[in-house]
């Protein structure tokens, strides 16, 4: 059986509910804002650290709320790479 570290060990210490956003499978944080991306949503959503939207960059044109499971990327993380 393999233990894991408690310094690597995670946990649930908060939900928010994000109204209007179809869902969230990756989240990033940078500068004092978290980046969420969905795979089923047309657009990376930006928020403060209270979960307030505050600004998005479309990333598939729009066609409603939420992109339909037969064309949808499968997209299920977020990263920032800073260069230089």
């Amino acid at each position: 059986m393999q233990v894991t570290p408690d310094h690597l060990k995670s946990s649930l210490i908060r939900m928010k509910v994000l109204d209007g956003y179809p869902s969230a499978s990756g989240i990033c944080f940078y500068k004092e804002h978290l980046y969420i991306i969905g795979d089923d949503a047309f657009y990376l959503l930006i928020t403060d650290l209270e979960f307030n939207a505050v600004d998005r960059i479309n990333l598939f044109p729009a066609r409603g709320g939420r992109i339909h499971k037969s064309i949808k990327s499968d997209i299920e993380s977020i990263t920032i790479i800073s260069l230089d």
